[in-house]
């Protein structure tokens, strides 16, 4: 599904590019105030537009293909397979 064809968007590029990018980097460099300022755009941007791209977060890449790639996979399973998966009171202490 995309999003935008969905929401019947007329130029998907004017969309994306009305979606704020957002450097983490001040956050994770101790500078006085560079947490609040990562902080205040983050809420910014989830208040007005509702989505937002991060950079300077440190996540190497092979990582976040990894993520991408295991996401396929999951939701390419059948719905049975997905089901067996499912987490529950019982089968994850953690969730609540």
């Amino acid at each position: 599904m995309n999003i935008f064809k969905t929401m019947a968007v007329e130029n998907v590029e004017d969309a994306t590019r009305t979606i704020p990018l957002i450097d983490f980097g001040p956050a994770f460099t101790g500078r006085p105030g560079g947490a609040e300022a990562v902080a205040a755009q983050v809420r910014r941007a989830c208040e007005e537009i509702g989505f937002f791209y991060l950079a300077g977060h440190g996540v190497p890449d092979t990582l976040i293909d990894g993520a991408f790639e295991a996401s396929r996979e999951f939701h390419a399973m059948p719905l049975a397979e997905k089901m067996k998966l499912r987490l529950t009171r019982a089968t994850s202490g953690t969730y609540r």
